[in-house]
Parts: structure tokens; C-alpha cells; sequence
């Protein structure tokens, strides 16, 4: 069975792109716990790629498109909100629900592939 699993990036100190230190350690802690994948996609941020190889991951592909939501979405959605609230966004404003539902179609793609 094929299934996906979604992390995001490590800490980092905005608004630089890389992984702090913080950030390096808290992946590298959380790899040792974590399983073996057959296959790791990033998005070509800096802080996702270094997120990959930091949890001790070879990244196989990157797509530009997972990289973080556009200025007019985050503005919408406003962080931090839990996944209840985020849903209920979607639900209801048409912006945010056609960007939820491009997001879904990537995904859908790299787990079909």
C-alpha cells in the first residue's frame, strides 16, 4: 500500500531561508526515530531540502509548487490556527479552497507516481 506522509521544514530565524542550528538539531532527533521512506519530495526551498538531508534523507525530487502559499492566502488564513479552523477556511472561502484543493492535486500526483 502507498501512502504519504507530510512534514514541514525545521526551525528557522526569519527571514533567512536556511535552517538555524535549532533547526538542524530538532531534525536530526527527530530522523533517528523515524523509519526509512522509498522516496522524498521537497519543495525547492532552502529549509526544505536541508529539513530532508538533516532528518537523513536523500531528497529525490523537489516541486517549486508545495514551496508555502501564496502572500493572498496567508493573509486569509492568518496563522497560528488549528486544523478545524483551517478547515473551515477552505470550506468557506472559494480562494482558499481552490488553492487547499491545487495542493491536493500535487500530492495525489507524487503518490500515483
Amino acid at each position: 500500500m502507498r501512502y504519504l506522509e507530510v512534514r514541514r521544514h525545521a526551525m528557522r530565524r526569519k527571514p533567512r531561508q536556511n535552517l538555524s542550528s535549532d533547526g538542524i538539531e530538532l531534525a536530526r532527533y527527530v530522523g533517528d526515530s523515524m523509519g526509512s521512506y522509498r522516496y522524498v519530495v521537497t519543495s525547492t526551498l532552502p529549509r526544505a531540502i536541508q529539513t530532508a538531508i538533516a532528518l537523513g534523507y536523500e531528497v529525490n525530487e523537489t516541486i517549486e509548487t508545495i514551496g508555502g502559499a501564496p502572500e493572498n492566502i496567508l493573509s486569509i488564513v492568518s496563522w497560528p490556527k488549528s486544523f478545524s479552523e483551517v478547515a473551515r477556511v477552505v470550506a468557506e472561502v472559494s480562494e482558499v479552497g481552490g488553492y487547499a484543493r491545487s495542493q491536493a492535486d500535487v500530492w495525489l500526483k507524487v503518490a500515483e507516481s
